[in-house]
């Protein structure tokens, strides 16, 4: 457990001294957080994540996009801070290899109770730009693959 406010901690030093091991993958779940922090500290979160995240980690967060954010957003009475029209170019640029937004209009639970898209709501940073959304963004480092013998 680690206890600090994103932002005014050394994250990487935190983890590590909480048994963090960088060297494994691991899945990062940020529900409800990015509305909350500074487009730069947002950006600096990604470096840490990216920096202690080994192939085969992943990770999923909900945000909206700068349309939504600027118009004057709150929730219990909290103001967000920012939202980001590039989730994904975010994740990509900071060591992931795979990354999406999507459009969570379409985000569901299908019968077996597995997330599901809609392919058709995948959104780009030019989609997003201009529109009041809510995005779920996942991003992966793929595992290193064995070479064929």
């Amino acid at each position: 457990l680690v206890v600090g406010t994103i932002g005014q901690m050394d994250l990487p030093a935190a983890l590590r001294a909480a048994g963090h091991d960088s060297a494994r993958p691991t899945t990062w779940l940020m529900e409800g957080l990015a509305p909350y922090l500074t487009v730069a500290i947002m950006h600096e979160l990604a470096k840490d994540v990216g920096a202690l995240s080994a192939p085969g980690s992943s990770l999923w967060l909900d945000g909206f996009s700068q349309t939504s954010v600027e118009k004057g957003m709150y929730f219990h009475g909290v103001k967000f801070e920012s939202g980001l029209d590039n989730y994904d170019e975010l994740w990509l640029s900071n060591g992931f290899d795979f990354s999406q937004q999507v459009d969570m209009t379409v985000v569901y639970l299908d019968g077996a109770q597995k997330i599901q898209v809609d392919p058709r709501y995948i959104v780009t940073a030019t989609q997003t730009r201009g529109h009041n959304m809510c995005l779920m963004a996942r991003a992966t480092k793929s595992a290193p693959r064995c070479p064929a013998h």
